[in-house]
């Protein structure tokens, strides 16, 4: 099996918990065996490296990606793996160990080497929750995860939500583990697949330092600053420092120092603050973003169907919609989802919450939904769903009023498009604007966003990149609290510097 010039890192994490029959454990090592005969393994860019951890309640790291450059070795040290240390089935935990430690340089990750993680398991995970908060930071991380079920018990939309997108071609299912070696082939073929160096959703930061005096009218944010390392002591010890100077509420994860937050009215960065070192604190409780699925909202998704569209990409839309609804609950009404197409002319496909989520996946596989061609009349589309989709007997009060808007280019009128974005922004409707590639006009695309743009701004590069910011497209929308959370990297330091106007 050939992949083309560039290599890839993959860890197979393998079900250890009490469920698995030690048989029925060797057939997974077997699996393994049987896939990895299929790559190239060794020490060139092109080549393949593998590593093996075994999860149940606790995480075992049977060797790392550095460890085996020669395949007959590798094969050796795979079936010489044995169970123990029983348990639940703690996906999570693997997830997140893999994220944070497995793809290190320490442990034999490339630079320029694709992340994979296949996750093998039989049953529903022990914590759904932490589960799809993980699979979701690897996903934000760029690393690809497949995941295969095994027998009856395993959660199929559980299996989804782990694996990256689309799910036909990450996630597989078998009845038993006597046949788990008839998908060996596709699962390597799939693996080859994985598109070189993902692009990681991003938004673009003002690379100045802006703090509030006497004489501003109003205060200003910095959202994030990465501060540069000037010594190698620091460069040692330190990955990355942020100065985050801001009013809003924010979000220490696991692994980072706070230091912070004296007030000062001063010209120098170097005097504006007292530090004071909190290692672990948190400003507010991160379960409040685990489980982002169930706050209520409506949700308008705007797609751009003009003639600089093709089909292929249209229909990349579609699936990228199809995939951010998987991650709400749409089932008991807490979250609608509708839908436009626009051109020069606007397309209602979907209103709210006239469908359930079966109907609506349907809906969106039509061959009736197609590109309607003509010009990119943003501020009809923003206009029309203002003053229509949000009014009507299915349109509710007191929850979330979201647009999301997907465009590959300039609006054919960027006054009109400014002026009915600040219309939509002054109705208390909150715009998220996704730009794709690179005739996307990032100003104007702050223009219909709404504020703060590092919250409501997002630019891939090609629409294959769309499904990389899905999940934390859906972290902003269900929070409720849109521009008062930043949610920062982790295993940083942080300066947090909150402003506030003097009288």
């Amino acid at each position: 099996l050939s992949c083309g010039k560039q290599g890839a890192d993959i860890v197979f994490a393998l079900d250890a918990s009490y469920s698995i029959w030690p048989v029925h454990f060797q057939k997974q090592l077997q699996f393994v065996v049987n896939v990895v005969e299929q790559f190239p393994i060794g020490a060139k860019q092109s080549d393949f490296h593998v590593a093996i951890v075994t999860y149940s309640e606790n995480i075992t790291v049977h060797f790392n990606l550095r460890d085996f450059i020669h395949k007959h070795q590798l094969k050796k040290a795979v079936m010489r793996i044995t169970q123990y240390s029983p348990g639940g089935t703690y996906t999570h935990k693997a997830l997140e160990y893999i994220r944070r430690q497995m793809f290190t340089v320490r442990n034999g990750g490339r630079t320029y080497s694709d992340k994979i993680v296949v996750v093998i398991t039989d049953g529903l995970s022990q914590d759904p929750k932490a589960t799809r908060t993980e699979a979701a930071r690897a996903h934000y991380e760029g690393i690809q995860i497949f995941a295969i079920g095994v027998g009856a018990g395993v959660d199929k939309h559980e299996l989804e939500m782990i694996a990256s997108s689309p799910p036909r071609n990450h996630v597989f299912t078998v009845d038993n583990y006597s046949i788990l070696n008839s998908i060996k082939r596709k699962v390597a073929r799939e693996t080859c697949k994985v598109p070189i160096r993902r692009d990681k959703p991003r938004s673009d930061i003002d690379p100045s330092i802006v703090y509030s005096n006497r004489k501003s009218k109003q205060s200003k944010t910095l959202h994030l600053y990465p501060a540069p390392l000037m010594n190698p002591t620091q460069r040692e010890r330190i990955k990355k420092i942020y100065y985050l100077i801001t009013t809003k509420t924010v979000l220490i994860p696991k692994g980072a120092t706070y230091r912070g937050d004296k007030q000062g009215q001063t010209n120098g960065l170097s005097r504006l603050y007292r530090p004071q070192c909190v290692t672990g604190t948190y400003l507010i409780d991160p379960e409040r973003i685990k489980e982002c699925g169930g706050k209520p909202a409506d949700v308008y998704f705007l797609l751009d169907s003009s003639s600089s569209i093709w089909q292929p990409d249209f229909k990349k839309e579609l699936s990228f919609v199809e995939h951010v609804m998987d991650l709400f609950n749409t089932e008991n009404s807490n979250t609608k989802i509708a839908l436009v197409t626009f051109s020069d002319k606007v397309q209602p496909v979907i209103s709210l919450g006239s469908y359930n989520k079966s109907k609506v996946n349907e809906v969106l596989s039509r061959p009736e939904i197609y590109l309607t061609g003509g010009e990119t009349d943003t501020a009809k589309a923003i206009k029309y769903v203002r003053e229509n989709g949000f009014q009507g007997p299915l349109a509710r009060k007191g929850v979330a009023q979201i647009m999301v808007v997907l465009t590959d280019g300039q609006s054919r009128d960027y006054n009109s498009t400014v002026r009915e974005s600040r219309l939509t922004h002054q109705a208390g409707i909150y715009v998220f604007a996704i730009g794709i590639g690179k005739d996307a006009d990032y100003k104007e695309l702050k223009q219909i966003a709404s504020d703060p743009d590092i919250n409501f701004v997002f630019r891939v590069d090609v629409f294959d990149a769309l499904d990389s910011i899905k999940d934390i497209l859906v972290f902003k929308t269900c929070e409720g609290e849109f521009s008062k959370i930043y949610l920062l990297p982790e295993n940083s330091d942080y300066l947090l510097l909150p402003t506030r106007l003097q009288p």
